[in-house]
């Protein structure tokens, strides 16, 4: 053993070496400091007494391998997360609901703690697919991350949006409950966990799903953690298990589509793809673009009924008129929203650029969700700078905001800046860490 600092490096030299021939995990995700960080925070926790030890800990032990890989990974998850996606899964599975017939298998790559294979079963009960019908196949390397998954054991920054009204026969938390009370404290209906068949499974490496299987896949901010091999290695199984018709879910700033023959579904806001010879205007794409705005999620800790409407006082008056004001941030989306419908790319972006600019110079300050919902149209135009200054305007309000550090991270790694991207991905790691204590607390 090399004691001192000479020491450590070979380590974590090593280190790097067992976790790129192991994880086929993007180079510049393999940082030094980043790793030394994360391995002394696992030594702490009693798997070795050094650097070195740990090491030898990793050759012999792919459980640990697989535990540090989904740390570098940093496994973000929460309910619902993109809600426009989900009403897209709903809209289309309406349409299969009628089918007694015909099976519903939907798979969920990457899915960490489980909150989105539980999201996926919960729209799909609510869109009316029989439960003896439905299979959800949540798939993640990481076997302490499925563990954790299969105990319904949710970390407590997973409730961070509320949820979709049509969600609350399946899934609730505690009516006196805080949001962020503790792991656990939200509940998901048997009647939804049932229908989730959990598997440890590397999907850069084996098989996940036979081929042309599945009504719809989810593989969301997985892609851009791979390096290239692995990445279209990946997009290869992932293709592949579409059924005729089947959507595809992917991460707002993964663009491996071109090359992996896939074409949107038309549904800004949900990044989602098919197979480039399906019909883009399929039923669900142009019921689900006809709706000039989003779902309305509510709280999940609902309050009690609002008393009979009172006269406001003057001073009421007054403080709601020197808030701001959002409905001109809605309309602008709603606009957006209806160019996109009929088709009128040009006009969408005219509309969101002119909200993105009035943001800018301060003209307008809308609610943080009504931001990420432009930002996200925005990207799915192909704006990226316009989307990434809107993704900064909320970070500036409010720094904890980690979808939108994600998404800062995604687009400085998509636009060629590794080192702005790890910048955030470190942010968003402390974060997490902050996350992971307030669970165990």
């Amino acid at each position: 053993m090399i004691p001192g600092a000479t020491g450590d490096a070979s380590a974590i030299s090593l280190i790097e070496s067992l976790l790129r021939s192991r994880g086929a995990i993007a180079p510049e995700l393999l940082e030094a400091r980043t790793i030394e960080s994360l391995v002394r925070s696992r030594c702490a926790a009693g798997v070795a007494t050094s650097l070195t030890e740990y090491a030898r800990v990793l050759q012999s032990d792919p459980v640990e391998a697989d535990r540090l890989l989904g740390e570098i990974a940093v496994p973000e998850t929460w309910f619902f997360r993109y809600p426009i996606s989900f009403e897209l899964l709903r809209t289309m599975l309406a349409a299969h609901a009628p089918d007694a017939a015909r099976p519903v298998r939907i798979l969920s790559v990457g899915c960490a703690a489980g909150c989105e294979p539980v999201s996926i079963a919960v729209a799909a009960l609510s869109a009316g697919i029989a439960p003896e019908r439905l299979e959800v196949v949540a798939v993640d390397r990481n076997p302490q991350a499925v563990r954790d998954a299969q105990r319904a054991r949710w970390p407590a920054h997973a409730w961070r949006d509320g949820l979709p009204a049509w969600a609350a026969p399946w899934i609730a938390a505690p009516r006196h409950d805080p949001p962020h009370s503790g792991a656990g404290s939200i509940h998901v209906d048997p009647a939804a966990l049932e229908r989730i068949r959990w598997r440890v499974a590397d999907a850069t490496a084996e098989a996940i799903a036979e081929p042309g299987t599945c009504t719809a896949v989810f593989c969301r901010n997985v892609l851009i953690y791979l390096d290239a091999a692995a990445r279209e290695i990946m997009m290869a199984r992932l293709t592949s298990a579409l059924a005729p018709g089947a959507i595809l879910f992917l991460g707002h700033a993964e663009s491996m589509v071109g090359r992996a023959g896939l074409e949107s579904a038309g549904v800004p806001g949900a990044f989602a793809w098919r197979l480039a010879s399906a019909d883009p205007t399929s039923a669900a794409s142009r019921a689900l673009s006809r709706s000039a705005a989003p779902t309305r999620h509510r709280p999940i800790s609902s309050p009690p009924a609002a008393p009979a409407a009172r006269r406001p006082s003057p001073a009421a008056n007054a403080a709601r008129d020197a808030e701001p004001d959002d409905g001109a941030a809605r309309k602008a989306i709603a606009a957006a929203q209806h160019a996109l419908a009929r088709g009128d790319a040009d006009a969408a972006r005219s509309a969101l650029r002119a909200l993105a600019h009035a943001i800018a110079r301060g003209e307008e300050a809308p609610h943080a969700d009504e931001t990420e919902l432009a930002a996200g149209l925005l990207l799915s135009l192909g704006e990226r700078d316009e989307a990434f200054a809107l993704y900064s305007r909320i970070v500036y309000v409010n720094p904890a905001h980690d979808r939108a550090l994600l998404a800062m991270a995604e687009l400085s790694e998509s636009r060629g800046r590794p080192d702005e991207a790890a910048r955030y991905r470190e942010r968003l790691r402390r974060l997490a860490t902050r996350h992971a204590a307030e669970d165990r607390a």
